[in-house]
């Protein structure tokens, strides 16, 4: 090879490693972009915690932030609702088939960036409940008012924290922001259905109504449920934000 295309192939070479070199060095323009990006990343995670914060203040026992990709879901939890058959199958306005179907969930969860955990602490262990009831059938257990205070009480309570968490989500310009609780609805002691739901904009369907794996979300926010026969169990819900 001559020394003169030699030298021009050296001098494409070094053109070419300049080209690439100036893709490497960000424009003003992706730099500004960068910055901005960093600085909505850097406001979620504070808003995030600030969420997080107030969820304990009135009563949550636990709240973590969550990436919404890491929220779990799974078909086989709306299974749940036929196997065995739940009672609220058909008969609460937030249960399934009520609520929207699965796969419409699924797609709205993936415009979401952020969610929050929330647990809310039922105030008496496993041991306890298996020593007050023994083996009796849940649906024995049910309808009884000592069953209902010691363990459906802190259900309704939820509530109120999804809403405060919500308004103040919303205040913070999350304007997306959606609650869902734990269970079937819990707000009135009897749901209205078939008849038109009396407080529709107080009403949450559940994670597990809309396909949620509970626990394995739970694990991912760093708050596992425990199965342990000493822990006390927890009902939980989600705050989504974006």
């Amino acid at each position: 090879m001559s020394n003169t295309i030699k030298e021009k192939h050296k001098a494409r070479h070094t053109a070419s490693s300049r080209l690439k070199e100036r893709g490497r060095i960000a424009s003003p323009e992706s730099e500004k972009r960068q910055e901005i990006q960093e600085a909505q990343e850097s406001n979620i995670k504070s808003d995030l915690a600030l969420m997080c914060a107030r969820a304990k203040e009135v009563g949550a026992l636990a709240a973590a932030p969550i990436l919404a990709q890491d929220v779990v879901l799974d078909e086989r939890v709306r299974l749940k609702c036929w196997v065995p058959r739940c009672a609220h199958y058909d008969q609460n306005w937030m249960c399934p088939p009520h609520v929207i179907p699965f796969s419409e969930f699924k797609e709205i969860l993936g415009k979401y960036s952020h969610a929050i955990l929330i647990q809310v602490e039922i105030p008496v262990s496993h041991s306890e409940l298996k020593e007050a009831y023994g083996d009796k059938d849940l649906s024995e257990l049910y309808p009884t008012e000592d069953y209902q205070k010691k363990v459906k009480t802190p259900f309704k309570e939820l509530y109120p924290i999804l809403d405060k968490i919500e308004s103040l989500a919303f205040s913070l310009g999350y304007h997306f922001v959606a609650g869902l609780a734990a269970g079937q609805c819990q707000i009135c002691p009897k749901c209205a259905y078939p008849d038109p739901c009396p407080i529709p904009f107080r009403a949450r369907p559940s994670m597990e109504a809309l396909g949620i794996d509970v626990f394995e979300t739970a694990q991912r926010a760093g708050l596992p449920i425990d199965f342990g026969v000493s822990g006390k169990p927890v009902c939980v819900g989600l705050v989504l934000v974006s």
